[in-house]
């Protein structure tokens, strides 16, 4: 082989190095993501104790050393993946809601609610216990206030809120967090068939203002 058939090859080599390496950082940035994702499919096959770092490195094909790359710990792991399926229930309350009162808006979002807890009964199991067996960081804050805010509506609809007034805004979103997970263990439980989980979250969620006369 001739120097230049040498310096040739070598080239090749480098290029084919340099078009390889962003495919594996991308693997790589991307491992998050999957092991998120392999993390909701274990809670929605084999419940919440199915989940350990161990076993979603298993599930994604990777050593048992690499989810470390990004979660300390267990714990870790279940945030991330709380924080992922509210964001998909943000996504589904987001959806645009047709005309109507605020009576029918809460109705409809109330059935969008069902919806997620019939698909995601575990998901909203770790969210009520959520300050017990993960940490809560500011982004999981974030899309639960979100979700609350939601529901709540503008201040003056929200139940004891007035603009302005933090304290009281913030007993009004507990008040709906309390709502929401207590139907959402009615539904886990299997106390309450959908029609009649339907149901009951339009009276829930209905502003204190729609029944007075």
């Amino acid at each position: 082989m001739t120097l230049g058939e040498v310096v040739g090859v070598r080239e090749v080599d480098s290029r084919r190095r340099s078009a390889a390496s962003p495919r594996r950082r991308s693997q790589h940035g991307s491992l998050r993501e999957t092991l998120v994702k392999v993390g909701r499919e274990l809670i929605r096959s084999e419940g919440l104790d199915a989940v350990s770092l161990r076993a979603a490195a298993t599930a994604a094909g990777v050593s048992a050393a690499a989810p470390y790359r990004h979660f300390a710990n267990k714990d870790a792991l279940l945030a991330a993946i709380l924080v992922d399926g509210l964001e998909d229930l943000r996504d589904l309350l987001a959806a645009p809601v047709d005309g109507g009162t605020e009576v029918e808006r809460l109705g409809t979002l109330g059935h969008r609610f069902v919806d997620f807890c019939t698909t995601e009964p575990d998901l909203l199991r770790l969210l009520a216990v959520a300050d017990v067996v993960c940490s809560s960081g500011p982004e999981l804050g974030a899309v639960r206030r979100w979700i609350l805010e939601c529901f709540a509506g503008p201040p003056d609809i929200a139940e004891g809120a007035t603009e302005g007034n933090n304290a009281l805004r913030g007993r009004a979103l507990l008040a709906i967090q309390g709502k929401l997970q207590g139907l959402a263990a009615l539904m886990s439980g299997r106390h309450v068939t959908d029609v009649e989980a339907y149901a009951l979250a339009e009276v829930l969620l209905r502003p204190s203002s729609a029944a007075r006369p």
